[in-house]
């Protein structure tokens, strides 16, 4: 039998050393051997464990941005009587597949920090409280690659009949701002290029949760989503001396020739 003495500060777990002799007849051949178990003492009769997240869905946009993603997570216990409460220490917990998602060290958090490369549904974080376990299934979306780059018009010609005044590079100096205002007049007007509207399209998908099946696309492999606002600073014109982009969004012409639109990531 064993007693609690102290109530107040209740330690959960107690780590007992047994030693159990075992008697072949004689004296002289006894062995002995020690065991060790496991005492969990808690103050509420406790039935389960349960994690609840606020979302099991996770979106890794960590891989485009290079900006984490977590969801919070708490674990609450539920009692005999039907009490629930939440639990705040000793709370262990493990993912099952780091290179997908990942917890945090007290697993107050699932996270995702632009280190994964993989999707995949129903994946298992497990939790563990005294001697009680549960998990958790999550389903963690990722950007399909390459991103797909789409453009209104991929031809961009010149307006006939609007011109604009050519606007050399040249930073003018205090001195100099008349002399640069002569100059700009003696370049001229040049006919104005066309405007094109530039998206960055993907799909997220996820693997299956059983092996060997097809992969899953997040709301159907017909839907895309625009993830232009998340790749801003990051697309680029190859040649900017035959057009360039305004506000990440807009492309405009600026001579002859031929370039690309990149997604450049570090």
């Amino acid at each position: 039998d064993f007693e609690v003495d102290n109530v107040i500060n209740l330690v959960p777990t107690q780590t007992l050393h047994w030693n159990v002799e075992y008697s072949s007849g004689t004296q002289t051949t006894a062995t002995q051997t020690e065991k060790v178990s496991h005492l969990y003492v808690s103050n509420a009769d406790i039935q389960g464990i349960v994690p609840l997240a606020e979302d099991t869905e996770v979106v890794n946009t960590a891989i485009l941005t290079g900006r984490r993603v977590a969801v919070p997570i708490k674990v609450v216990t539920v009692e005999t009587d039907g009490q629930v409460r939440e639990v705040d220490d000793s709370v262990t917990c493990r993912s099952t597949d780091v290179d997908v998602v990942k917890v945090s060290t007290n697993c107050d958090q699932v996270l995702v920090n632009g280190k994964e490369m993989r999707g995949r549904q129903s994946l298992a974080v497990n939790f563990t409280y005294l001697h009680l376990s549960a998990q958790l299934l999550l389903t963690i979306w990722v950007p399909k690659l390459p991103l797909q780059i789409d453009v209104s018009d991929t031809e961009l010609s010149q307006v006939k009949g609007w011109r604009v005044p050519i606007i050399t590079n040249k930073r003018p100096t205090r001195d100099s701002e008349d002399d640069e205002d002569d100059e700009k007049k003696s370049k001229g007007c040049t006919l104005q290029y066309q405007y094109a509207l530039v998206r960055v399209l993907t799909h997220f998908v996820a693997e299956p949760s059983d092996p060997g099946g097809e992969m899953v696309y997040m709301l159907g492999a017909d839907w895309q989503a625009d993830i232009t606002h998340l790749v801003l600073d990051q697309l680029k014109v190859e040649d900017p001396r035959i057009a360039r982009l305004i506000d990440g969004r807009i492309l405009i012409g600026r001579d002859l020739g031929i370039t690309t639109i990149q997604v450049c990531t570090s």
